[in-house]
């Protein structure tokens, strides 16, 4: 099985029109790089559904289209759509990031390497395939060092696949108009779908 996974980093214009004919798309938060690469989502992972309420860089394109829907923190419904635990135990959780070589430390691991573990745990012989992941994580909140590391070792091991970030022109030129576009037209759905959340009566849940 081919797993894309999708970071919000830089993704290169070729590298993006691969993305839909993956078996399975993955993308982290606020999936800012829909469209720019793909638009198959087949599951949204975030933090929490706070991510949907307050995060304003949060792509609704993704959020309307996503097979599923899950968040770490707790479950809720908004807009219709059911915001879900993942399908596997926070313990289940806890042992596949033991199992790529994560230490327990004072900072936890991003999003990022937690889809990798999960991902491990929920599809054991499948490959997965990095898109915008560059691992220059916030260093108050994560181990960026750490994360990279871990990274690399699985890509020796043919766990993983990173795929280049970086065009030659003319495809950095056509990749700039592509983000440009996009981030009018995501800037433009968050706009109006936050109008609609702040024109909702307090305490109810769309």
């Amino acid at each position: 099985m081919q797993i894309a996974l999708i970071g919000n980093g830089p993704v290169s214009f070729i590298d993006g029109l691969k993305v839909d004919a993956f078996d399975y798309v993955v993308r982290l938060n606020s999936a800012k790089n829909y469209k720019l690469a793909g638009r198959k989502t087949d599951l949204l992972f975030m933090a929490s559904a706070w991510h949907i309420m307050q995060d304003r860089a949060l792509d609704w394109r993704a959020f309307d289209s996503a097979k599923m829907i899950c968040s770490l923190a707790s479950e809720d419904i908004v807009y219709g759509r059911r915001i879900q635990a993942l399908p596997i135990s926070r313990q289940a959780l806890d042992d596949g990031l033991g199992s790529i070589g994560w230490s327990r430390k004072a900072k936890p691991p991003s999003m990022g390497i937690r889809a990798i573990a999960a991902l491990l745990v929920m599809f054991p012989h499948a490959t997965i395939h990095l898109f915008g992941f560059t691992h220059r994580v916030s260093p108050s909140h994560h181990d960026g060092d750490e994360e990279r590391n871990i990274a690399e070792e699985l890509i020796a091991k043919g766990v993983l696949v990173r795929h280049a970030q970086v065009d030659r022109f003319p495809f950095n030129f056509l990749q700039a108009i592509k983000k440009y576009l996009s981030s009018i037209e995501r800037r433009l759905l968050t706009w109006l779908r936050h109008r609609q959340l702040q024109r909702s009566p307090a305490g109810t849940t769309l």
